[in-house]
């Protein structure tokens, strides 16, 4: 039977990578993961995000870390492992936008969509255009970079950034740009989507 961390590493976005290691490092994975689990006490809100992506990918990067993988290893498969699970997203966002009429009705509804999936107990969103052209919004508090900081592994903040890139730029018709983020020392993550 598995153990809570077990079945929180298996199905995150890097359970295929956490499988796939030698028994040591699994085993590792779930003591860390044993250690700071305690953040699901936190809210409901936040408890998607920390048990399908910042509790596995830290507990696994850290264990890899002790077990005898470089920091800039460690960092590069949990990078390709966390990526490649939101490769399915990039692709259902395509699909959909690929729809005229669901096309039409995303594009208005994607404030609202943020607004429910990114609370304002983890985030700090604040929109600057609106329009039947142009999205843009910046977040200036980022529940994932505050994570990540206080576990002291601040760079594995822009690997979930890069997931901003996977999923927007998938979407057919649209253009997606940032000039910054929190994760590479920016005051805001900036984001600007236009139709083209």
């Amino acid at each position: 039977m598995m153990t809570s961390a077990e079945r929180m590493l298996s199905k995150s976005r890097v359970g295929k990578l956490w499988k796939e290691q030698p028994t040591g490092i699994r085993e590792k994975a779930c003591q860390e993961v044993e250690k700071i689990q305690w953040c699901l006490l936190n809210g409901e809100a936040t408890n998607h995000f920390l048990s399908t992506s910042l509790i596995p990918t830290l507990a696994l990067y850290k264990a890899m870390q002790a077990e005898g993988y470089s920091a800039a290893e460690a960092y590069r498969k949990v990078k390709a492992a966390v990526h490649s699970a939101m490769n399915p997203t990039g692709k259902e966002w395509s699909f959909l936008f690929s729809i005229p009429l669901v096309n039409s009705y995303l594009w208005k509804a994607i404030p609202r969509i943020l607004e429910k999936k990114f609370p304002t107990t983890g985030w700090n969103i604040q929109w600057n255009i609106q329009t039947e052209r142009s999205l843009n919004f910046e977040m200036t508090a980022c529940f994932y970079s505050d994570f990540f900081h206080i576990f002291q592994c601040p760079e594995l903040t822009s690997i979930f950034c890069e997931c901003n890139s996977i999923c927007y730029s998938a979407i057919p018709g649209i253009r997606f740009s940032r000039n910054e983020t929190l994760a590479t020392s920016g005051n805001r993550c900036d984001f600007h989507l236009e139709r083209i």
